[in-house]
């Protein structure tokens, strides 16, 4: 393991073997402590790059939680803290019920695992029911959000109420304004933390799903190649080339059908971007669909002959289907795009009925792409018998674009955009105030075991203050978090501070470490150099043992 000059605490400590490391000075640690569950197809492949970590996980605003139901206060002022968190000012206009949080629940024994394999720390995490986007959380058991997804749904809750007004025109005192609101979001179901019978970022409470039957996850673009759900005990060859690939040849022909060119969804780094193209597809996958089977967006597969397909085609041959084209596998098994219009325009009818038939077979394969939980799988076939597909006829992508920008905008991850989850937004890899110490003291022990046993003055600097580091987060992080569940907001407060000192002491410990180590095995590193090495050595202890001091006094209180 290499130590660069470079500074980075728990969040991007240089010289760190984890990429999964990078990441602001001081802020957030971006690594995946999720172990992925099967169960559900919201757990996240692992294989999926990280967003950007956001900064430092403010002091807790959140007032003490009262006996449920409680409706928070939306007026202005130092005092109101739900307010605070929300971001924005709130105006007379905003109802008690954008704000209204309905119960509370503590998720017991809940864990991280890092690095994998390494050991695991059980916390309890409190989680927040309440009605966003007009619709209760729903997971078989009360469950709801973490803190800071709770504080980031309200920021996007109030941001969709403010444009609903402007679009609407409701008065504030309309009995049926939370109805129209939740009509207005298109809204019918939400999915939050599960505990631990949930998968990936839902056992924390560190995601939701939105629009869960209507909204799968299915095959997409990224910058890789084809990706999707991984099925077949994760299998990622199997799922290429069984599942994704025969999908997107689905959408590639059924946008040459519909619109005369090839749409794929492809991940963009642009969410707007990425929301229209994914439109574009499920339009156009809706609209293929329902040639052969006219009603089966409401779940009715009553099909269409092939002479009523043949003759829909001819009466929009010079309006809808002006530049159809048909792609099929010529004999050697290669695709090839040909028009059902000859020179003249006549139709040509023996295509048209080899396109009817591959209706009936592109259905059947877009079923594996929008399964419930995961496919089923009996010696590397998929059981055809299993009753756990979505319809593809109803599309994959009915959230609201307005929603969906909305969530992004506040700084969560849309699985569709990075990985084909359409339902699923959720906080990334950002790591929890609960667990924000595990990281810490985790990287100060990498940073012991990096600085080695060498008698040398400026490395027995950064070992003492790597030590204190590692104390002040084993100490400072259990104590806010019991702080946390006790309603003790001044010593939850102060402890976090303290465990945030630590990081940022650490990442003076690793920017100081490749010149002290130079400095210990070079005798002819000159003096003035030799000497900057020994100064940031000293203010890298200086702040740890100050972190250590923060620490020992807020545990105290």
């Amino acid at each position: 393991m290499n130590w660069t000059d470079g500074g980075g605490g728990a969040g991007g400590a240089s010289g760190g073997s984890d990429p999964r490391f990078d990441g602001a000075e001081g802020g957030p640690q971006a690594y995946d402590y999720h172990t992925p569950d099967p169960l559900e197809p919201e757990a996240l492949p692992p294989e999926q790059p990280p967003a950007p970590p956001p900064p430092p996980p403010p002091p807790s605003t959140l007032p003490k939680d009262p006996p449920p139901p409680v409706a928070a206060d939306v007026s202005p002022g130092p005092d109101n803290h739900i307010s605070q968190a929300a971001g924005t000012p709130f105006t007379a206009a905003l109802p008690k019920w954008v704000l209204e949080i309905t119960q509370t629940q503590d998720a017991a024994d809940l864990e991280l695992t890092y690095p994998k394999g390494g050991p695991t720390t059980k916390r309890t995490v409190r989680l927040y029911w309440f009605r966003f986007l007009g619709v209760g959380f729903h997971s078989g058991n009360v469950m709801g959000v973490n803190r800071e997804l709770l504080k980031k749904l309200l920021r996007a809750q109030e941001e969709l109420y403010r444009q609903y007004r402007e679009a609407m025109g409701a008065p504030a005192d309309d009995a049926d304004d939370q109805k129209k609101f939740k009509e207005w979001c298109s809204a019918k179901e939400l999915v939050g933390g599960q505990g631990k019978r949930g998968g990936g970022n839902h056992r924390d409470g560190s995601a939701i799903d939105v629009e869960y039957t209507t909204s799968p996850w299915v095959p997409i673009y990224d910058s890789s190649g084809p990706t999707g759900e991984i099925h077949n005990n994760r299998n990622v060859e199997w799922s290429r080339i069984n599942v994704w690939e025969p999908c997107l040849e689905v959408y590639q022909r059924a946008t040459l059908f519909c619109f005369g060119h090839s749409i794929q969804p492809r991940k963009s780094s642009d969410a707007s971007r990425s929301y229209d193209t994914f439109k574009k597809v499920h339009d156009g996958l809706v609209s293929y669909l329902a040639y052969r089977y006219p009603h089966g967006a409401q779940e009715d597969l009553t099909e269409a002959s092939l002479g009523d397909f043949i003759n829909r085609v001819k009466s929009e041959k010079d309006t809808t289907l002006s530049g159809c084209k048909i792609l099929l596998r010529d004999g050697s098994g290669k695709l090839a795009e040909r028009s059902p219009y000859d020179e003249q325009g006549r139709v040509d009818e023996r295509l048209l009925g080899e396109a009817y038939a591959q209706i009936e077979a592109d259905r059947k394969v877009m079923r594996y792409g929008m399964v419930k939980n995961s496919l089923k799988i009996d010696a590397d076939r998929i059981d055809e018998s299993a009753t756990n597909f979505r319809e593809p006829c109803r599309g994959f992508l009915m959230l609201k674009k307005e929603v969906v920008l909305a969530l992004i905008k506040v700084g969560l991850r849309w699985g569709g955009q990075d990985f084909g989850d359409m339902m699923h937004f959720d906080m990334g890899f950002e790591v929890l105030n609960e667990f924000y110490d595990v990281a810490v003291a985790h990287k100060a022990s990498q940073l012991l075991n990096m600085l080695g046993t060498k008698d040398d003055v400026g490395l027995q600097k950064l070992r003492d203050a790597a030590t204190a580091i590692k104390s002040a987060a084993e100490a400072a992080g259990p104590a806010a978090n019991q702080a946390s569940l006790a309603g003790d907001t001044t010593k939850e407060d102060a402890c976090r501070a303290a465990v945030r000192s630590a990081d940022a002491a650490l990442s003076k410990v690793s920017a100081a470490g490749g010149a002290v180590k130079r400095a210990a095995s070079s005798e002819k590193m000159p003096e003035n150099k030799r000497q900057k090495a020994l100064d940031a050595a000293d203010a890298a202890l200086a702040a740890a043992k100050q972190a250590e001091t923060e620490a020992r006094q807020a545990t105290a209180m």
